[in-house]
C-alpha cells in the first residue's frame, strides 16, 4: 500500500523521503503511566544481539533497493539524541543502530543520500553558551558523522523556537550554522513550525497529577513553558503566517541549508500525548485545520516557497 502511494505521488512529480523507524520510543498511555513501546518487531531480536544489527541492515538494504526508483533521500529514525525517541537504546546501541540502517540503505542504492535529524540544542542566547548544538548531539555525531567511513550525507535539525524553545526565527541562523561546522554536511530542516492554539479547556487538577511529558500538556498552555511565545503575543493563526514568512526567507538565504520540512500540514484530531483534542502541544500546528480548511499560514508557505524556490 504504501508502494502505491510512492509511485502516486512521483506520477505527480512529488519527490518524496523515506523514514527508517526508531527502534522504540517512549510513550504515556491512557493512565498516564510511563513506557517503552518497541517498534522492531520480535523476529530482529534484541539490540543486546548482533544478529539484531544484522537483520536491520539487511531490511535497509531491501527498502532502498526496491524504491530506489522512487525515493532517494533517507532519513534514518527520529531525533534519535533524545531519551524519548532513542527509546529502550543505550547511547552505544544508538550509534549501532544509526550505523547498521545507514549502511543497509547505502548498500540498496548507493546513489542514495542518508540523513539523521537533531531535537538537541543548547540554550541559544544565554550567557556562557558558545555552541547551539546540545553537548549529547555532539557526542552522537562525532560517533556517526565525524568518522572516516561515515554513511551520512545530510545533517537534519529540528527546533521550535517560541514554542518548544525560546527565541525567534532568527536563532536558525546560528543552530544552521554550527551544526553545519561540527558535521561537515550541508544541513535540513527536518521539523520547524509555529503552533496556532495559545492554550486549551483549563484540566481538572485531579487529571494534572498522572504523568505529561510537558508542562504545555499538562496545563494545556504555551505560558506554561517558561513563557516561549514568539514576540510575547501568544499562538495564533495570523503569527504563524509571519513565522512561515520569516523562518522560510533565512532557510532560503542559508548557503548551508538545503531544504525544508514544515510541520505540519494538517492539525492532528487529538494530542499524542495526553489525547486532548484542545492540547496546544500536538493539535494545532497545521498549516490547513482539520477539516481542510486553509489558514493564513498556508498562503504564506505557498508564497514563499515560490518566491525562494519556485
Amino acid at each position: 500500500m504504501i508502494n502505491i502511494l510512492w509511485y502516486a505521488y512521483a506520477e505527480h512529480g512529488i519527490a518524496t523521503q523515506g523514514t527508517v523507524s526508531n527502534d522504540s520510543q517512549v510513550m504515556v498511555d491512557d493512565e498516564g503511566k510511563v513506557s517503552c513501546v518497541v517498534h522492531a518487531p520480535a523476529w530482529m531480536g534484541t539490540p543486546d544481539e548482533d544478529r539484531y544489527y544484522d537483520e536491520l541492515f539487511a531490511v535497509c538494504k531491501f527498502m532502498a533497493e526496491d524504491m530506489k526508483d522512487y525515493i532517494s533521500l533517507w532519513q534514518i529514525g527520529n531525533e534519535n539524541d533524545t531519551d524519548i525517541f532513542r527509546g529502550r537504546l543505550d547511547k552505544e546501541q544508538n550509534v549501532r543502530w544509526l550505523l547498521a540502517a545507514a549502511r543497509g540503505i547505502k548498500a540498496g542504492n548507493p546513489n542514495a543520500k542518508c540523513m539523521t535529524n537533531l531535537a538537541g540544542l543548547d540554550a541559544l542566547g544565554q550567557p556562557g553558551k558558545t555552541h547551539s548544538v546540545h553537548p549529547a548531539a555532539q557526542e552522537m555525531l562525532k560517533q556517526t558523522f565525524c568518522i572516516e567511513d561515515s554513511p551520512f550525507d545530510i545533517i537534519g535539525l529540528d527546533a521550535y523556537f517560541g514554542s518548544w524553545l525560546p527565541g525567534r526565527p532568527e536563532y536558525w541562523h546560528q543552530y544552521i550554522d554550527d551544526a553545519y561546522r561540527f558535521s561537515g554536511k550541508p544541513v535540513m530542516i527536518s521539523e520547524w513550525g509555529y503552533s496556532t492554539l495559545q492554550k486549551g479547556a483549563p484540566r481538572p487538577e485531579e487529571d494534572k497529577d498522572r504523568f505529561f511529558n510537558s508542562s504545555v500538556c499538562r496545563e494545556k498552555d504555551w505560558a506554561s513553558e517558561n513563557g516561549n511565545m514568539w514576540l510575547g503575543k501568544g499562538h495564533s493563526e495570523e503569527l504563524q503566517a509571519e513565522y512561515i514568512r520569516r523562518c522560510v526567507k533565512i532557510f532560503a538565504e542559508n548557503e548551508h541549508c538545503i531544504g525544508n520540512l514544515f510541520f505540519q500540514w494538517q492539525d492532528q484530531n487529538v494530542c499524542w500525548q495526553c489525547g486532548e483534542p484542545d492540547c496546544p502541544s500536538e493539535c494545532a500546528w497545521g498549516c490547513i485545520k482539520v477539516d481542510g480548511t486553509p489558514r493564513a499560514g498556508y498562503y504564506a508557505l505557498a508564497e514563499e516557497y515560490k518566491k525562494y524556490f519556485n
